[in-house]
């Protein structure tokens, strides 16, 4: 500033200020400003967009720090000196870690600062990564796993089921194709091929046919497996006969009650006159049949037993002499009016530990357990078909339907070579007869054999026919073996022309045996053994209620102790005496016996006669007195 003769101080005290003026140009310090940023512009030489100011130390003052390269953030160093631009190590990032250890990985913590955490031995897993779990055991909670098909369309969700303890899964499945289960009110069908639930529904039945029909269309067929819960069937379970007959089984789980097991229950709007399996399409000579596994099966029919006739299976063949085809192995039912039901030409079929059960005074108009007919949905008539149930084989069944009634426990309306073992009947009022073999129009029944047929307490209603029937002129040759029968009016009726048949009564008749042999054909045996029955009992000799010509065609055999004997009796003469007592030891009197003199005291005209006690050898003359000199050889019989 130019000297014009006003000193600086006065023009302080004009301007109003106490420091120095400031030259533009000036090299000076300028304290206690405030400098606005909107009015004022700031430079440096070399500036550009992104530029910040920096202090370079004390006595070279602020100057100009040009932008980092991209991505990198402005740091403190190390040594706490200087700031730069950088990459931020884990200390700065707000952790608290001083280091990363190797495999470690950063994760956030909410509104704490980022931490660490130790990173698995393997990889990660990437959602649309192609990965392999190599070793380790993985845990899935929550119930969330899923599987994707290969379109990525569908899920196969897998459920954890409630467990206590801890177990291991495998991945075989058992021998079914499909396994039908209940949870909670709804069933499901669940795949051992897919592992899926193919199917749900409120409907047992619906599912139960849907899987036979699923088995049946393979080439090789396959088993179906039944939980042991109660499976409502409102509409037949259909198994369709054709050529291809690849085999089909129901599994399910033994019962031994309505409350046990696995159980077809028939509701209240299943249809009338069915069976809740029936096979369907066979017709005469069309060579169609199914082949039918059925183990531990449950059926009843609750609902309906006094309104419809429902049965458990019906089992209809027409191609000739297919071996196998049915088995059954466990069957249980209750207040069923039809077991089971053979038809046509069933051969060689085993059914065994088979159970038919009402516990129901009001249980009526029940029909049969087991039947075998010819005739069916078609009459299998061609003699080259021999349509009828053939070498079939059942054992061990028991029918306990105490109080109700039944027309028959078994019936074999046709068929032949058949064989029944243990079969025992307790409790039941049968109206025509507990088994009946033939009717009066049965074109075939022949060769059966029944062994151990055994029926207890049963109640005997005035329409009674017998214990055991035998009818028609096509029934013969059939056998029974160790027979316990009731009387229940006759324990065996045998007419209508039925001939060479074989019966071995055991004994079991109470009071007194009979049997009604009126109409009867030729040859038939009756054999008695030891059984139940006392020797001593009194009246305990097999009657006939036939006329003499009907006799004539039933040959008894009375094996028991007291029903025949024989012996030698030697006596002394006294020259006084002309009656002499042989002790017969029959249970009563005999009606058939002959004595033989074998000395010559002994010979003469004598007349021999019987009571229930002795044979008396009565003489017209004493004989001679001798030591010994009287002997007789003898036999009786009470037949």
């Amino acid at each position: 500033m130019p000297d014009i003769g006003v000193s600086k101080d006065a023009l302080r005290n004009v301007v109003g200020i106490t420091g120095q003026f400031v030259g533009t140009t000036d090299t000076q310090t300028i304290t206690n400003k405030t400098i606005s940023l909107s009015n004022n512009t700031f430079t440096v030489s070399g500036e550009a967009t992104g530029d910040i100011l920096k202090s370079y130390g004390p006595g070279v003052g602020f100057g100009r720090l040009a932008m980092g390269a991209g991505s990198k953030a402005l740091l403190t160093n190390s040594g706490a000196t200087d700031i730069g631009w950088g990459t931020v190590s884990v200390a700065g990032g707000g952790t608290g870690q001083t280091s990363l250890t190797s495999g470690a990985v950063l994760i956030g913590a909410g509104t704490s600062g980022i931490t660490t955490k130790t990173n698995p031995a393997g990889a990660f897993v990437g959602d649309s990564d192609t990965q392999t779990f190599a070793t380790g055991g993985k845990t899935f909670n929550d119930q969330i796993l899923k599987l994707r098909n290969p379109a990525n369309t569908q899920t196969l969700t897998f459920r954890n089921p409630v467990i206590t303890s801890s177990q291991d899964y495998r991945f075989q499945s058992p021998p079914f194709l499909y396994y039908i289960f209940k949870e909670g009110s709804t069933y499901y069908m669940k795949s051992a091929i897919t592992k899926g639930i193919e199917s749900s529904n409120s409907d047992a039945g619906i599912l139960i046919q849907a899987a036979i029909t699923a088995v049946l269309a393979t080439s090789r067929g396959g088993l179906i497996g039944l939980s042991g819960d109660e499976f409502p069937i409102s509409a037949v379970l259909d198994i369709p006969c054709t050529t291809s007959n690849p085999p089909l089984g129901l599994v399910g789980t033994y019962s031994n009650n309505r409350d046990r097991g696995t159980m077809l229950t028939a509701t209240s709007s299943f249809p009338d006159n069915h069976s809740i399996i029936e096979t369907s399409g066979a017709t005469d000579t069309s060579n169609k049949f199914a082949v039918l596994y059925l183990k531990d099966i449950g059926m009843q029919n609750v609902a309906n037993f006094n309104t419809k006739t429902i049965g458990g299976l019906k089992f209809e063949i027409d191609y000739a002499a297919y071996r196998r085809a049915l088995i059954v192995d466990g069957f249980f039912s209750q207040y069923l009016q039809k077991g089971i039901t053979l038809q046509g030409s069933v051969w060689w079929s085993y059914l065994k530990n088979l159970t038919f059960e009402a516990f129901s005074a009001s249980f009526t108009g029940g029909v049969y357990d087991i039947k075998l007919e010819q005739t069916g949905t078609y009459t299998h008539t061609n003699p080259a078909t021999n349509g009828w149930p053939k070498s079939n084989h059942f054992d061990n069944i028991i029918a306990v339907r105490n109080p109700g009634t039944m027309v028959n426990s078994l019936w074999v309306d046709s068929g032949g070579y058949n064989t029944f073992n243990n079969y025992m009947v307790d409790g039941t009022a049968y109206t025509d007869g507990t088994f009946r073999f033939g009717s009066s129009g049965n074109p075939f029944c022949t060769d059966n054999n029944m062994w151990t047929p055994w029926t207890l307490d049963e109640n005997e209603p005035g329409a009674q026919v017998g214990c055991l029937i035998l009818e028609g002129t096509n029934t013969t040759n059939n056998r029974f073996y160790n027979a316990k029968l009731s009387r229940n009016a006759y324990h065996a009726t045998i007419k209508g022309g039925a001939y060479r048949n074989y019966i071995q009564l055991a004994g079991y008749w109470g009071a007194h045996a009979s049997i009604n042999n009126s109409g009867c054909g030729e040859y038939n045996v009756i054999e008695m053994i030891h059984g139940a029955l006392a020797a001593a009992s009194a009246p305990n000799k097999l009657t006939l209620s036939g006329n003499a010509t009907d006799n004539g065609k039933c040959r008894i055999i009375d094996n028991r102790k007291g029903a025949y004997n024989t012996g030698v009796s030697t006596q002394s003469g006294n020259a006084s005496t002309v009656a002499f007592n042989i002790a017969h030891g029959l249970f009563t009197t005999p009606l058939t016996y002959s004595v033989t003199p074998q000395t010559s005291d002994a010979a003469g005209t004598p007349i021999v006669t019987a009571t229930s006690t002795n044979l008396v050898v009565t003489y017209p003359i004493a004989p001679p007195t001798g030591s010994s000199n009287l002997i007789w050889v003898w036999t009786a019989g009470i037949y």
